[in-house]
């Protein structure tokens, strides 16, 4: 009986996806927007006084959205 049972084998290879799983990390990450009041110089040659910057996270904040991601970037390949 054993013997006639199906048997399946997945094979995944982390490398292959690295992309798009650091893609689906930075696009989930927060970020704040924050302005500066910038010296003349710089307004002069066209600087952007506004900028985005990483929120910084806990270890454990880090750890919940690399796993968000990877499943996200896995549901999304399965999907297509």
């Amino acid at each position: 009986m054993a013997e006639n049972q199906p048997n399946y084998t997945v094979g995944l290879y982390l490398d292959e996806l690295r992309d798009v799983i650091r893609k689906e990390y930075a696009r989930s990450r927060p970020v704040r927007t924050v302005t500066n009041s910038l010296p003349f110089w710089k307004r002069w040659l066209g600087f952007s006084p506004v900028q985005r910057e990483y929120v910084r996270l806990t270890k454990a904040q880090v750890q919940s959205l690399t796993w968000q991601s990877v499943s996200a970037s896995s549901a999304t390949l399965s999907r297509t």
